[in-house]
């Protein structure tokens, strides 16, 4: 039978599955977007280029094309409606993920038991999942009136059209030539697919997190807490090693930072009655210690690696809080410089 981690695991790859659905959906739809204002980009270039042979390519002489002030009024409009577009596709796709996280919790946590079935058979009656609506109500920020759901269908489009007059004008004002400013323009229209993008998945992972945590909490005569459980692979962060291993009452939040894989292990409320130990998760700290030095300088950079050695640092000084407007406090990997102040730059000398 596996084991709570090893389960842990699999659904680990079901749910990242799930978001690579959703943002695939988010690339088709985006690129349509981009299509549709090849045109007016191309015919906007080619007057760019007149002007700059003619040495008139200013600000000034910018604005007052018709070309200009049409391509704005299409970038947000485009833009508005692709924001409306990732609103429904944002709650379907957390909708999905609290429905998988609902069958989830109660599956990991089943593991225990899986060697005894009269233990299991006694679970399987005890067990009292959420109702799906019910995870969702407790997610104010997939309302309609949210204010996630009021930046997608209003303030996006409105942003993505002054974030690309402003690119393009100082570019311009800087004396950058055409071919320059179309690099400014991918750019420009690439930020919003960015956004987009991280929104969705962080959204996914945070209503997985969530409801697997409120099935937990809902099923308090049986679980006692959680560990942090993190995905330790080239991706990870050093602020999710930092937490990995850590255990944390049914009530604590798991804060990981945008797009974060980290997820909860369930702990048995006095486990000794069942004749069960809790698994064991090495701590992170001791995981990286563990690793070869080459490792531990990769991971973690040049100069941040020399402090560490040095004792400049303590490693669980490594996760730094942030406010996120949308989903509250979260937690990202701590820059040498937010740990040290201005004792930092003796690190980064050679």
């Amino acid at each position: 039978m596996p084991t709570v981690i090893e389960t842990a695991d699999r659904f680990r790859g079901q749910l990242a599955r799930l978001e690579t659905s959703a943002t695939s959906d988010l690339l088709t739809a985006y690129r349509g977007v981009t299509n549709r204002l090849e045109d007016k980009i191309t015919v906007l270039m080619a007057r760019f280029e007149q002007l700059e042979s003619s040495g008139r390519l200013t600000p000034e002489n910018v604005r007052k094309l018709a070309t200009w002030g049409s391509l704005l009024n299409q970038i947000e409009d485009e833009i508005t409606k692709y924001g409306g577009y990732v609103d429904t596709q944002n709650r379907v796709a957390a909708q999905k993920s609290i429905d998988l996280a609902g069958k989830h919790s109660k599956l990991l946590t089943a593991t225990y038991f899986n060697d005894n079935p009269n233990l299991l058979k006694a679970f399987n009656a005890t067990w009292d999942r959420l109702p799906n609506e019910s995870v969702e109500n407790l997610l104010g920020f997939l309302q309609s009136d949210s204010q996630l759901s009021l930046n997608l269908n209003q303030a996006l489009g409105q942003s993505a059209a002054q974030n690309f007059s402003n690119k393009l004008i100082e570019g311009i004002a800087l004396g950058y030539n055409p071919r320059k400013i179309n690099s400014l323009i991918n750019q420009s229209l690439s930020e919003p697919l960015t956004w987009s993008l991280n929104t969705v998945r962080t959204t996914q992972n945070y209503a997985y997190r969530e409801s697997t945590r409120a099935n937990y909490l809902n099923n308090s005569e049986i679980l006692g807490g959680w560990k942090w459980y993190a995905a330790l692979d080239g991706r990870v962060c050093l602020s999710c090693v930092n937490q990995h291993g850590r255990e944390f009452p049914l009530n604590a939040r798991l804060n990981d930072h945008h797009q974060g894989r980290c997820t909860q292990i369930p702990l048995l409320d006095k486990p000794e009655r069942f004749g069960l130990q809790p698994p064991e998760i090495e701590l992170g700290e001791q995981w990286f210690n563990k690793l070869p030095r080459n490792e531990q300088r990769q991971r973690m950079g040049e100069a941040k690696h020399k402090a560490y050695l040095a004792g400049a640092f303590r490693f669980d000084e490594l996760s730094e809080q942030y406010q996120n407007d949308t989903f509250g406090e979260m937690l990202k990997e701590a820059s040498l410089v937010s740990i040290l102040g201005e004792r930092a730059r003796r690190y980064y000398s050679t």
